[in-house]
């Protein structure tokens, strides 16, 4: 049974448990702001790389893309440039665009670090650059189960309702090899998009996420705010910490306490 019987949205407030074992893809922080042309400039940034360049000692320079519609499909295209700073294991990276910051890992181990991490970027950003506004700002998780704990273990670790028509019993030898639920929720000023399913091997169904050989499952929870807002790191701050709250919460509903227990967690 999971242990938010009822709501993810209303309740207690709900201690994280860490997952030594969790089996998160990916996690990421991002702020968009109006553009600034100087972040281009290696010149200009160079006090932002000092600030964090104990912790992420490498740094490149790689090219943004976008993807663009013309009669032959979508076809990828340069987008301008930004700059990533990496750990020397490249397990965390601090994405750094004209109109955008991001911190992201698949190496996570607690919301606490994760936002200690973000909150000396956002502070470099605004001593860098002092934007005035921002357009966006989200966290985002990204769970995925292989093996096993996608398909033969998945009902005793997700609750029913997010097993959905993967429960429909099939014939021997049959398999139920892809499904997709995308839900959009509106939490005043928060928004929230979630995304599960299972994913055939070598298929992108997450963006940003790499694609893995066996099929998988896939839990995609992402909480932003979107709308002109003064750029202020405490509400920054504050914003962050509800939306990631929001994203637990959702997740602590969304598995049984198997789950939590099958990834290392104590009940």
């Amino acid at each position: 049974m999971s242990t938010l019987e009822t709501s993810p949205f209303t309740g207690a407030e709900l201690a994280e448990i860490p997952l030594p074992r969790a089996p998160l893809a990916l996690v990421v922080a991002q702020i968009r702001f109006p553009v600034i042309a100087s972040i281009a400039s290696a010149e200009f940034i160079a006090p932002f790389q000092e600030a964090l360049r104990a912790e992420y000692p490498i740094m490149r320079q790689e090219q943004q893309m976008a993807l663009a519609f013309g009669p032959q499909g979508p076809i990828q295209q340069e987008h301008g440039i930004l700059w990533r700073l990496q750990e020397a294991d490249a397990g965390w990276s601090v994405v750094l665009a004209p109109d955008f910051m991001a911190i992201e890992t698949a190496h996570y181990t607690s919301r606490a670090d994760f936002m200690a991490r973000w909150d000396k970027a956002m502070n470099a950003v605004q001593a860098l650059a002092n934007p005035a506004v921002f357009e966006r700002l989200g966290i985002r998780y990204v769970n995925r189960l292989t093996g096993d704990d996608a398909t033969v273990n998945l009902p005793r670790l997700v609750r029913s309702e997010i097993l959905g028509p993967l429960a429909i019993e099939l014939p021997e030898a049959s398999t139920a090899d892809s499904s997709a639920t995308q839900i959009h929720f509106k939490l005043n000023d928060l928004q929230m998009q979630v995304r599960w399913g299972r994913v055939p091997g070598g298929l992108l169904m997450a963006p940003g996420v790499q694609p893995v050989d066996e099929s998988s499952f896939l839990l995609d929870l992402d909480v932003y705010m979107e709308g002109i807002t003064p750029f202020d790191t405490t509400r920054i701050t504050e914003i962050s910490r509800t939306s990631a709250d929001h994203a637990y919460r959702f997740f602590r509903w969304a598995v049984e306490d198997e789950f939590i227990t099958r990834f290392g967690g104590q009940l």
